[in-house]
């Protein structure tokens, strides 16, 4: 059947159409996760809130008065200050830092570091909750989380970086 419907009356039904047809549902949005371990501890890190993860790169050891200091590191022609990310959460020093997080949005960028790498995770802005910045199952307050992510069955605790630079902006070095 041949259609008699000109552009105009074509374009005003297919308008009309549009508002008639259920509202199109947005897909939810991933969020990008770097998982690591500090202790037995498997936590995360937004990757959105980092610049680079770097493997192997020598920390040169500088006497330093602030806690969690291991020295510098030369990232992407600058000289960066390596803080320990397992200290600044509670830990005791592990083995030998293998990985290095850089950090920008502070006002000067740093680098955190970490011994296990358990990898790259995706997940959905719903596997994100809000947590009163304890540990899962736990009354003890665990620094610099806030949110927990469910990653297979299981909830970790999502690191803020944010939290970790406001937390070394306060810092005063101690005597």
């Amino acid at each position: 059947m041949k259609s008699f419907l000109t552009g105009a009356d074509a374009a005003r039904l297919e308008f009309d159409a549009a508002f008639a047809a259920p509202p199109a549902v947005a897909a939810e949005e991933n969020v990008r996760l770097l998982a690591f371990r500090a202790g037995d501890d498997v936590f995360a890190l937004r990757l959105s809130e980092l610049a680079g993860l770097h493997q192997g790169r020598r920390i040169v050891t500088v006497p330093s008065r602030t806690p969690g200091v291991l020295g510098m590191v030369g990232l992407r022609g600058r000289l960066v200050p390596v803080f320990s990310l397992p200290r600044l959460l509670g830990y005791a020093e592990g083995g030998e830092p293998r990985w290095l997080a850089a950090c920008a949005g502070g006002r000067e960028p740093i680098a955190l570091s970490f011994e296990h790498l358990d990898g790259y995770r995706e997940v959905p802005r719903s596997a994100l909750l809000m947590t009163e910045r304890t540990a899962p199952g736990s009354t003890v307050p665990r620094a610099h989380t806030a949110e927990l992510a469910r990653l297979g069955g299981v909830l970790v605790p999502v690191v803020s970086i944010a939290s970790i630079l406001e937390t070394l902006a306060k810092k005063e070095p101690t005597p």
